[in-house]
């Protein structure tokens, strides 16, 4: 993804020095979060989980991360209920 500054065109890809991902929430019938799937991850965040884009995207975080902790899926919900960003600190051993 390529993001125009004036004269200089951002990759958003290798550009941005920190890990992000961009997740599309999973919603069971009864409004509760079950799951998230990958829409975009950065070069760190790549480098940080120790896989390549190509593993990531289309992918269900609970199916790359079986034994993840769901605390990221409520992160997800907050994030997206509250329009706000959310600040939080966990110990993740899938990525260290």
């Amino acid at each position: 993804m390529e993001l125009k500054l004036g004269t200089y065109a951002v990759d958003t890809y290798k550009d941005i020095p920190v890990p992000y991902a961009i997740f599309k929430i999973i919603y069971a019938d009864d409004g509760s979060i079950v799951n998230t799937q990958y829409v975009f991850v950065n070069q760190a965040y790549c480098h940080t989980a120790g896989m390549r884009r190509e593993e990531l995207i289309g992918k269900y975080f609970l199916d790359v991360y079986g034994e993840g902790d769901r605390r990221w899926l409520d992160y997800c919900q907050a994030a997206v209920t509250t329009g706000k960003t959310i600040h939080e600190t966990i110990y993740s051993p899938e990525v260290q």
